[in-house]
């Protein structure tokens, strides 16, 4: 296999609602956020409650300034990606 084992790197994508289930779980490890200032403090005061849980210290990113990800899947029109 090449790359990174398995579970390495996970990405979960999910609406405010479902933050709960993500966030109250021990082996919660990271937080790699883009989205309004309101709600990654939101998010980082509900992980700093749960910090006693957690089996190590998550890591967080948060991007509130409108830099985000973007997924592509192999066939998408790259010129309708771009624009």
């Amino acid at each position: 296999m090449l790359g990174l084992p398995k579970g390495v790197i996970n990405f979960v994508s999910f609406r405010g609602k479902h933050a709960d289930v993500l966030l109250n779980h021990p082996d919660f490890a990271g937080l790699h956020f883009t989205g309004g200032y309101e709600t990654l403090v939101k998010l980082w005061m509900e992980i700093a409650q749960h910090l006693p849980k957690y089996k190590n210290f998550p890591r967080i990113v948060g991007e509130t300034g409108g830099k985000d990800f973007i997924f592509v899947h192999h066939s998408a029109d790259i010129r309708h990606v771009v624009e």
